[in-house]
C-alpha cells in the first residue's frame, strides 16, 4: 500500500476488510513514476492540447462582469466536449474592468493530466505596474525554460526564476515553487522549488 498517501484510519479499514499482510511501498512508486513512457507522454500532451484549446476558446467569451464560475464552466464544457475530465475550482467573483485574471485549470485524458496556470488582462487600459509584473513573471518563466537541462537540480532551476524576480524587487511575492511534475496526478515529482 502507498503509505505516503494512506491515512492510518484507511489502513485500519483495509486491514479489517482484507485478511492479508500489507507492506508499505514508501516512495518506490513515486520514483517509478518520475520517468514517463512514450504512451504516457502522448496522453499528457493530449491533455495539454485539450486544455490549451479550451483556454483559447474561453478567452473569446471573457468580458467585464463575467464570474470566475462562468469562465470555469466554459473551460469545463469545452474540455468535456473533447472527452477530457476537467479539474479546478472557481468562485462567484466577477471580473472587473482593467483586471489581471489568473486561471488554474487542467484536464484528464486517458487517466493523465494537464495542469495550466494562465494570466490574462480584461479591459482596455493595462497599467504600467500590471504590465511590469506580468512581464517580469513571463521573463522569469522564459529564463527557466531556456536554462533547464538534464541532470540539473530542481532547486537550481527554481533559483533561476526566483533570483530574477527578486532582482526586480518582487522576491517576497514569490511564495510558491516554480513548478512540478504531472502524470496520473496533478502534482507529481519532481517538485521545482527551493527545497
Amino acid at each position: 500500500f502507498e503509505d505516503l498517501n494512506v491515512t492510518f484510519s484507511y489502513y485500519k479499514k483495509l486491514e479489517e476488510l482484507f485478511a492479508v499482510s500489507m507492506y508499505p511501498l514508501g516512495d518506490s512508486l513515486v520514483k517509478q513514476r518520475l520517468v514517463k513512457k512514450d504512451h504516457e507522454i502522448e496522453n499528457i500532451k493530449k491533455a495539454i492540447e485539450i486544455s490549451d484549446m479550451a483556454f483559447s476558446e474561453t478567452l473569446k467569451i471573457v468580458k467585464v462582469g463575467i464570474t470566475e464560475k462562468e469562465i470555469a464552466a466554459h473551460l469545463e464544457y469545452i474540455q468535456r466536449y473533447r472527452s477530457a475530465l476537467p479539474h479546478g475550482v472557481a468562485s462567484d467573483k466577477k471580473v472587473g474592468m482593467n483586471e489581471l485574471v489568473t486561471t488554474d485549470f487542467g484536464a484528464y485524458y486517458n487517466g493523465y493530466v494537464s495542469d495550466m496556470t494562465r494570466t490574462f488582462f480584461v479591459g482596455d487600459e493595462i497599467s504600467d505596474k500590471q504590465k511590469e509584473i506580468y512581464d517580469i513573471v513571463l521573463e522569469a518563466n522564459k529564463m527557466a525554460i531556456k536554462q533547464v537541462k538534464a541532470g540539473m537540480k530542481c532547486s537550481d532551476l527554481d533559483k533561476v526564476a526566483r533570483d530574477y524576480i527578486a532582482s526586480k524587487g518582487y522576491g517576497d511575492n514569490f511564495g510558491h515553487g516554480l513548478g512540478h511534475g504531472i502524470g496520473l496526478e496533478i502534482h507529481e515529482a519532481p517538485t521545482v522549488s527551493p527545497a
